[in-house]
């Protein structure tokens, strides 16, 4: 695996965890 490859997929994950983040935000303000 090279460089370029290992930086996407690190931003891959940022991005899903990032949803994950917001995805929980939002349920928590429905809630409310």
């Amino acid at each position: 695996m090279d460089c370029i490859q290992l930086l996407f997929l690190v931003s891959q994950l940022k991005y899903l965890l990032k949803m994950e983040m917001w995805t929980l935000f939002m349920e928590q303000i429905c809630i409310n």
